[in-house]
């Protein structure tokens, strides 16, 4: 038969404090003593289900069947015993986290320690109560439940990782742009599938190489040199360069780390183009302005020019600048002046053609006679561009004038040439005469000859109404031709061309020609539409990332601001945008510090500034903003200009400000936990060894007095013994009882006036005994005129027992213990000194706090619990008193000195049941009606008596609804009243008196005119007890035990006691 049967506790069920929260886990039992296996059910049956067998093979296989949710089994047991079992359970791993408790009747420390180390997870020493028994079981499986539910939150926290890495990688993939990232020796760590694409291998191919191994041809040259700095100065570079191998332009954005670099590659070889051919056109028309037979010229929509070509300059001998300075008007010929001043007002005024024959002046000084046209072109929106005009010498010409009306409109447009094609329209005939260029832009072959609906089918569907329709407006309104249209060309698809005319008139009024010049500007269409989606792209993109862009002029002082930045800061759209705006945004504590920043920064030159600040917005309130930018100084190192953006940074600010409070708050709760944890072990060993070591000699002599061999004096001997040792356990339980009812704020008094010398000679005696048997000499020096204090008489006996009871205990044998009584300030004051073992000076501040002993080791040399001081201080304080205690170290002695308030002597009883009347001067509540509440009868009838005693008229009830009802019929000046009773508390009690105020402050009060005054006392003394009773409604709180010196003043000072009197 294994260990298990030798004995376990036969006692009845204890109640739990409260219910098992895992009522529906199963349990195994391994115990092969059926009596155990019982017992055990039964007490585990009301709130698991128990599975029991009788050996450890059997429980090994119900286990690797069917895994229950704890295990508990017996140390010794046939075939296999627990320590087995627990091996073979912790080497599987579906059995591996099982909790597992072993039951053993061997108690010693290392017998613990072998099944801890052996993997169990509780060690249960029989004989075991009900109560110890549920409460591990309970420990046990929430234990396991807490281990199981973090297995699962890290589970789900490397999912969580693992999708926000999977969700970047899918953002990288997305991008149209090459993404690269590098190490510090070069390597390729990381590229996106564009990259691949670009380089044309796949990504296992790149990873892991160099880039100056795949691309040697690129050392030496600017993409070598400029990644080179970008690491040597640890700043981020951005440059266009062109790989020859591939013909290629790329933009490179290259972001340098303590690791490596982050590059973003954007290829700009079609951006390139387009500007190379903008360039040349610009040439082009450069060129052309300066060969054709004209003289051209535009101006801006008011008239001041601000373009002249060459031929105009060589043909007048005006510059621009002279022009600007002198004007036009000299140029013109006297005679024709005034009619060219009208035709231009007109059509400055109108916005309609301008033309006119008349003469100018060469720069020879003759005039020749020109025709000079000019039309104001427009965009999109119709809004007016600028004047372009040009003026023709016709002096040869001015008889011929019809025939060069073609010609004339050629030259009109001339400026246009550049992937250009003229055409003449006869449209009485709808015949067109088209230039080869004009063929070439549509795709049109020279034969038939082009007529209206030809060139008309050539146009996209959905753009030929449109284009029909301003054409008729053209005519009719006649105004110039400028439309924009889309054509299928046979080769290159879907171009935009842009076709400008001009319509010309017979005599009679009717449309005969129209002449003009067609442009190709898909490039321009295309660049247009890329441009207002990006514009568009990075607007979304700063106002979800909470960023605004600002450009300074710093030489000027202008500043641009972006939409979004006035959005962030909460600024009205018509704000100037200037630094002194944007400092005024800056809240006033970081305003100067702000300013400095960005002045030092201009004063020493550098390229890069970023930093946060705060700023008032006027709806959210105080914001963080953090502003990165990029400076740029000329050759002088003058700052020129500063970009950059600024993003609100609240939501991290925030975050942080959380976090580090939350780390705060964790570390203190964790070292918390942990001082708690420590010092309930260490009381429960205590504990333990306190309860055990008296069941040792009582269970002993207990089994010799069953034995019947004991003779007469053995007999008295054991049962002395017993007896002793039940009241030392009895002690124990009654300062474990005490401790529970202090700190439930339910330890009350029975307050009388008591004579301390009595007390301290009724402790004297109880302890005298264990003084002789240690041979220490009890001395006394007691004063017998000591007026009485105000107290419980046993539980001021009970402070003396404890202090003189630790000084014997802690004296050596032939040592000295001495009380002194004495009247020190109005305080009485009661010295317990000893000679024996002293208090360390670190112990010192923790010799009077619960289960603190300055050894709790096992090899102590003195018992108890820690409580003993710590009731002593609780039942002192709670007589209004102080006790402190002192001692010069170890070895050197302790002295134990506890205060407390005297009684006056008019104020004291010198007799519980008969009192003096009171004189007059004792009397000063004459008068004043006073109605107390409190559930104790003798705390009620102990107030009662004071105020009576000082003239009071009182009125006692031991309820608050009884005190409800009191109030009804009658109106005290003053509530006395105690907070903790059942039903209905103080508080409550309070808060109903003014509940029935408000209700009735239009009528008459049915219990009073008013609410009395009202004081709260209570054992509850602490300062949140204070503002909670002040909370509730009362004017005043006294802690109990209530001083009747103290209580009088409150009132007298609480209430105007001279009126009510005179009332």
């Amino acid at each position: 038969q294994g260990e298990g049967g030798k004995y376990f506790q036969n006692s009845p069920t204890l109640p739990l404090s409260h219910s098992p929260t895992h009522s529906g886990a199963r349990i195994l039992l391994a115990d092969d003593n059926a009596d155990m296996r019982d017992y055990v059910k039964r007490l585990l049956n009301k709130y698991y289900y128990v599975e029991t067998v009788p050996d450890g093979i059997t429980a090994l296989a119900a286990i690797r069947q069917h895994p229950p949710d704890l295990v508990l089994t017996d140390v010794m047991m046939p075939g296999m015993d627990g320590f087995e079992l627990l091996r073979q359970l912790r080497r599987e791993p579906h059995t591996r986290e099982i909790p597992i408790i072993l039951l053993s009747a061997r108690a010693g420390e290392e017998s613990r320690v072998e099944g801890l180390q052996a993997g169990a997870d509780d060690y249960l020493v029989k004989p075991f109560s009900a109560r110890e028994l549920l409460a591990r079981v309970e420990g046990n499986l929430k234990m396991a439940q807490m281990r199981q539910e973090a297995a699962r939150r890290e589970h789900a926290l490397r999912v969580e990782a693992q999708a926000a890495k999977q969700e970047l990688e899918s953002i990288l993939t997305r991008i149209d742009d090459q993404f690269l990232a590098l190490d510090c020796e070069w390597r390729y760590v990381y590229v996106n599938d564009r990259v691949s694409e670009v380089v044309g291998m796949p990504k296992e191919e790149i990873l892991g190489k160099s880039i100056w191994e795949l691309f040697p041809d690129t050392v030496d040259s600017l993409l070598y040199t400029e990644v080179h700095r970008a690491v040597a100065e640890q700043t981020i570079v951005q440059f266009e360069y062109f790989y020859p191998r591939w013909q290629r332009w790329f933009e490179n954005r290259v972001y340098p780390s303590a690791d490596g670099m982050s590059i973003f590659i954007a290829e700009i070889t079609e951006r390139k183009q387009t500007e190379a051919a903008l360039r040349e056109q610009e040439q082009f028309w450069q060129n052309l302005t300066n060969t054709v037979p004209v003289l051209l010229w535009t101006a801006l929509p008011d008239g001041t020019m601000d373009f002249v070509s060459q031929p105009w300059i060589d043909y007048t001998g005006m510059t621009l600048e002279a022009i600007t300075q002198e004007g036009w008007q000299d140029l013109i010929h006297p005679d024709d002046f005034i009619e060219t001043l009208e035709r231009w007002t007109h059509a400055m005024q109108t916005g309609q053609p301008y033309e006119i024959t008349h003469r100018i002046k060469r720069a020879d000084g003759s005039y020749h006679w020109c025709i000079s046209r000019a039309v104001l072109t427009r965009d999109e929106q119709q809004a007016s561009v600028r004047w372009v005009g040009y003026a023709v010498d016709i002096e040869s010409q001015k008889q011929v004038e019809a025939s060069l009306l073609w010609s004339e409109a050629r030259l009109k447009f001339a400026q246009h040439a550049a992937h250009a094609g003229i055409w003449d329209w006869d449209m009485v005939n709808d015949v067109a005469v088209c230039s080869e260029g004009y063929y070439d832009l549509h795709g049109f072959d020279p034969e038939p000859p082009l007529t209206y609906d030809r060139w008309m089918a050539a146009i996209l569907e959905e753009d030929q109404e449109r284009v029909d329709q301003q054409i008729r407006q053209t005519i009719e309104q006649r105004t110039e031709l400028n439309l924009e249209f889309r054509v299928q060309h046979p080769v290159r698809g879907v171009r935009w061309l842009n076709a400008i005319g001009q319509t010309f008139y017979n005599a009679d009024g009717q449309p005969i020609q129209m002449s003009g010049i067609t442009l190709d500007v898909t490039d321009r269409k295309l660049a247009e539409k890329a441009l207002r989606e990006s514009e568009e792209r990075l607007k979304i993109s700063q106002l979800a990332a909470k960023t605004g862009t600002w450009d300074w002029n710093v030489a000027t002082g202008h500043v641009f601001w972006s939409e979004e930045y006035y959005v962030l800061y909460g600024l009205d759209p018509v704000t100037p945008s200037t630094y002194e705006n944007w400092l005024v945004t800056v809240l006033e504590e970081d305003r100067e510090q702000a300013d400095q920043v960005v002045r030092k920064a201009l004063e020493q030159q550098q390229t890069i500034l970023n930093f946060e600040f705060r700023i008032r917005h006027p709806v959210q309130g105080v914001r963080w903003f953090a502003s990165r930018s990029q400076i740029f100084y000329d050759t002088d190192g003058q700052p020129t200009r500063a970009i950059g953006i600024s993003i609100d940074i609240t939501d991290r600010k925030q975050a942080e400000v959380e976090r580090e409070q939350l780390l705060v708050r964790a570390q203190t709760a964790r070292e918390q936990a942990e001082t708690a944890n420590r010092i309930k072990d260490e009381f429960l060993a205590v504990l333990s060894h306190e309860l055990r070591s008296p069941l040792n000699p009582i269970l002993g002599w207990s089994k010799l007095l069953l034995n019947g061999k004991l003779d007469a004096t053995k007999t008295i001997q054991a049962l002395q013994t017993i007896e002793r040792n039940a009241k030392l356990q009895a002690q124990l339980i009654e300062d474990l009882l005490d401790v529970s009812r202090i700190l439930r704020g339910k330890l009350s008094l029975n307050m009388t006036p008591v004579n301390l010398v009595s007390t301290i000679e009724a402790a004297i005696e109880t302890v005298q005994l264990a003084a002789q048997a240690k041979s220490i000499q009890i001395q006394t020096v007691l004063d017998p005129n000591l007026p009485k204090v105000l107290g419980d008489c046993a539980r001021l006996q009970q402070v003396i027992w404890n202090l003189l009871s630790n000084a014997v205990k802690f004296t050596e044998s032939g040592g000295q213990v001495e009380i002194c009584l004495e009247c020190i300030d109005s305080q009485a004051q009661i010295q317990v000194s000893d000679t024996g073992k002293g208090i360390h000076s670190e112990f010192l501040p923790y010799v009077f706090e619960y289960f603190r002993q300055a050894d709790a080791t096992t090899t102590r040399k003195f018992g108890g619990l820690g409580l003993g001081l710590a009731i002593a201080r609780h039942l002192v304080e709670l007589h209004g008193g102080t006790v402190r205690a002192e001692s010069l170290g170890e070895e050197q002695g302790a002295t134990f000195t506890v205060s407390l308030p005297l009684l006056k002597k008019d104020k004291s009883r010198k007799d519980e049941n008969n009192s003096l009347p009171p004189t007059p001067d004792a009397s000063p509540l004459t008068g004043i009606r006073v109605l107390v509440v409190d559930d104790e009868a003798d705390t009620r009838e102990l107030i009662a008596f004071i105020l009576e005693q000082c003239g009071a008229s009182v009125t006692t009830a031991a309820s608050a609804l009884e005190a409800l009802q009191v109030l009804k019929q009658t109106k005290p000046d003053l509530l006395l009243s105690d907070i903790g009773m059942p039903d209905m508390d103080g508080y409550m009690l309070m808060r109903q008196i003014r509940a029935m105020q408000s209700a009735q402050t239009s009528k008459v009060l049915a219990f009073s005119e008013a609410v009395p005054k009202a004081i709260a006392l209570t054992a509850y003394a602490g300062e949140i007890n204070q503002q909670q009773a002040l909370a509730a409604g009362f004017q005043h709180h006294i802690a109990k035990p209530v001083d009747p010196d103290q209580l009088v003043q409150v009132i007298i000072s609480l209430l105007n006691v001279k009126l009510i009197q005179r009332r």
